[in-house]
């Protein structure tokens, strides 16, 4: 049975990345963008909606993240979803959350504090570096 874990996203930063290291030294940056979507209602009106999609860069990739992008900065995400279970410490109660696990972000026009028409789009399209797969070395 064939399947595919592969999605491009395109969006605008909801705040600066933040860079952290896990207790291993692997440095990744976690950030959120908004991504518009715009559909026809049952009644024929159009309807605009916002998601908020967020996104995990691991190693060199999350270091240029975090030294190059800042809110509102337009960006491509090429990579998968990621879904892991989280509990409520309160409740006790069990969850899924899912993340985007970045192999490629593409910087699209200008940094917000020089914007100009004439920017070209930036890549970080390096080596992945491995991800963490056990619990302990998870920085969540």
């Amino acid at each position: 049975m064939a399947s595919a874990n592969k999605g491009v996203w395109i969006g605008n930063l909801t705040k600066k990345p933040d860079l952290k290291e896990t207790k291993n030294g692997s440095a990744y940056t976690r950030f959120s963008i908004a991504v518009n979507r715009r559909y026809k209602s049952s009644n024929g009106e159009w309807v605009e909606e916002v998601d908020f999609l967020p996104i995990i860069a691991w190693g060199p990739r999350g270091e240029a993240c975090a030294n190059n992008l800042d809110k509102g900065r337009s960006v491509a995400v090429f990579g998968r979803i990621r879904t892991y279970q989280t509990e409520d410490t309160e409740s006790g109660k069990k969850y899924t959350q899912f993340e985007i696990v970045a192999d490629d972000v593409q910087f699209l026009g200008a940094k917000p504090s020089t914007r100009s028409d004439a920017a070209e789009p930036e890549s970080v399209n390096q080596p992945a570096e491995e991800e963490p797969h056990s619990k302990e070395m998870c920085p969540f």
